[in-house]
Formats: C-alpha cells, structure tokens, sequence
C-alpha cells in the first residue's frame, strides 16, 4: 500500500496553549539525560585534540520542544569541556511536511545559541539518510521511531491494529521491523566512528505496561471515530482511510533484534548495540493529581488530555477524510472528533496519561 501525502502536526491555538509536543511527550527525553551525558563523555574524550566542530543530530524533531532542555545541558557540557571557541553543529531532521517555522521558534527561544552554536533543518523522513557519511558525533530520537514509512493495510474496526485481528498485527510488525532496520543502518552511516546514537520510543515494557493518552487508550481513540461512522458524520471509506501509520506496542527484544541477528547491512556501518531498557513515563499536570476533581479541575483536565493528543493524531483523521470534501468542512469533522474526544476525557477524569518507552543505546565502530 502507498503511502500517503501527510499534514504536518497541528500547533493550533489550542495546542500552543499547551506547550506544544510538551503536552504529548512531557520532558521525556529527560529519561535518558544520564545515558546521553554519559555517551557526550566519552565523545568528547576521543575529540579534545580535534578541531572540527561536534555534530548533532535530533532525528524526527517535530516542534523542536521535547529536546529543548536538554539541548541546552549538552552545549553547556560541550562548552564547559573544551572551551565556547568549539563550534557545534546541530541538525534538526523531519519530514518535508514538518512546521520547521514553529520548530525555529521554539528553537530561538528556547535554546542557549551563540556565536559558536550552529542549527539547521533537513527536510527527510527518518527512513533516508539525512546527513553525509560519518559526519556526526552524537544522533538521538525521541518519540519518533514507532512511526511507520507507510500503512502495510486498512486497519478494518479503528485507528490502529488490536490483537484480536493477527493478520493486521502480523504486518504491521513486519513493516515496523523494516522500518526499524532502515532506520538504524541510516544512523549507522551518518555517525562518525565512536559516535553514539540514543533512541527513546514507544513501545512495551518488560513488565507489559504500554502508552495510555487517555482512559481506556488507543482503543478509545478507535471508538470515537467508531461513533462518526455509526452516526453517519463520515463514510466507510474515510473510516478505513483514518489509519495510524505506527507500530505502538514493539517490545524492547524487538528492538535488539536487528543487532542480535547481525543482520549484513547494519554490521557493514559498524553500528553496534551498547545497552536497551524498558520503562513507563507518566506525565506531569497539575489536574492529573487532583482526585475528586470538581467542573473546573475536570474542564482543565480533559483540555491538557486532548492538547497531547491533538498535534499528532489530527492529520491522520485530516487526511482519511474524503478529498472531495472542502478543506473547511475536512477541518469542521475533525474538531467535531476532537470534540467528542474532549467530552470522554472530560467524563473519565482519573487517568494519568503515561508512556510505554524503549531506550536503545549504539555506538560506531572505532
């Protein structure tokens, strides 16, 4: 199956208010801070004699806010380690369809860049490579590898597959599994020899927890769009087109299993597997703590819900949308989703949202 032309992630003036993918993804990245730091030792250990600039890359950015933060500790350390004379050269890489103006924004304000301090954005899906050959020091990803290149089928009864259809699960696994391999041999070439890259995504922990965005989880956003189908807001086929083009449930064994298989084309960058864990991230509001929450509370509650739920999954509703209809009306039936969505939140108010992550850690070959 094709895929399809997408819509970049939706930073309306609602999801703005919310910080943007901070709503979504939290301080996430934050979770490997210790293992990155660690990693940028030993870079910088093998490169205080050398005079070209540090390379970095945030592969699958989005807005730019989830590695803000810790941007920031990182050229500090760099700075701190060989002098504010180093230069440092971080690229941005997302889709060609991503808002690299709202990503420049949070950019600017956000992270710590002066005249030694060099940022860029490269138009290409993580699926390709995006950087010359063993130009860069330093690539980590952060909610971005459980996307898939393309959709392998229609999903038949919601957004993305369940395990009570195993044909559906089957290739969907199968695509992620080659998206994953891609991916990695992609890094692999774009590393220098002793770089390191560092991925965090979503995925299954050791101990079974998954992501849950909201009460009941993915299979509520199923049965939303289930509902615009059962009262006729939209047709059959626009249901079938509403696909998730991501794998959510990969365990961390799934993960390894390309470095564990030596597979040919991934030993040849000389990437190899350095560590992976599995662990569950709940996310951080102050609504999310209230117990006995009152109208107020519940209305502050279900508007922070929705806001991480909005930026990436409104263009997929977008784009399942028939084509012969207006952009206006596209856009009214999706908020009329986003509507119905608010209401559930709003009326099953004692759920933290947390996130199921995997952290791989690699390193090229000296």
């Amino acid at each position: 199956m094709e895929s399809r032309t997408t819509t970049p992630m939706m930073f309306d003036e609602f999801a703005l208010k919310h910080g943007g993918m901070l709503a979504t993804n939290g301080h996430s990245l934050y979770k490997s801070r210790d293992v990155i730091m660690d990693c940028l030792d030993h870079i910088l250990e093998c490169t205080h004699t050398s005079q070209h600039p540090i390379t970095i890359a945030d592969v699958g950015t989005s807005d730019g806010s989830t590695s803000a933060a810790l941007l920031n500790e990182v050229i500090g350390k760099i700075q701190c380690h060989t002098g504010k004379s180093r230069q440092l050269m971080i690229y941005y890489t997302d889709q060609q369809t991503n808002d690299f103006n709202r990503m420049f924004n949070v950019i600017n304000a956000g992270l710590n860049i002066g005249p030694k301090v060099f940022c860029a954005a490269v138009g290409r899906t993580m699926f390709e490579q995006c950087l010359p050959d063993k130009s860069t020091d330093l690539i980590f990803s952060a909610i971005a590898t459980f996307y898939l290149s393309k959709s392998p089928c229609k999903i038949q009864d919601g957004l993305n597959p369940t395990k009570e259809n195993s044909k559906e699960m089957d290739a969907f696994n199968s695509q992620a599994a080659s998206d994953w391999k891609t991916f990695l041999v992609m890094r692999g070439r774009e590393l220098r020899p002793g770089g390191y890259l560092v991925v965090l995504s979503i995925g299954t922990t050791k101990q079974g927890e998954v992501s849950v965005p909201i009460k009941g989880g993915y299979n509520t956003l199923s049965h939303v769009i289930r509902n615009l189908l059962a009262d006729d807001i939209i047709t059959k086929e626009e249901f079938l087109d509403c696909n998730l083009n991501a794998e959510l449930y990969r365990t961390e064994e799934a993960y390894a299993l390309p470095f564990r298989d030596n597979a040919k084309d991934l030993s040849e960058t000389g990437l190899e597997l350095v560590s992976t864990r599995s662990f569950v991230h709940k996310l951080d509001h102050p609504s999310f703590a209230v117990y006995n929450k009152d109208d107020a509370t519940k209305k502050v509650y279900a508007d922070r819900i929705v806001a991480g739920i909005k930026p990436w999954l409104y263009g997929y509703i977008y784009n399942g949308l028939s084509c012969t209809r207006s952009q206006q009306e596209r856009e009214s039936l999706v908020e009329i989703y986003f509507s119905m969505l608010w209401d559930f939140a709003y009326k099953n108010d004692n759920q933290t949202p947390q996130l199921g992550l995997i952290e791989v850690v690699a390193r090229k070959r000296v």
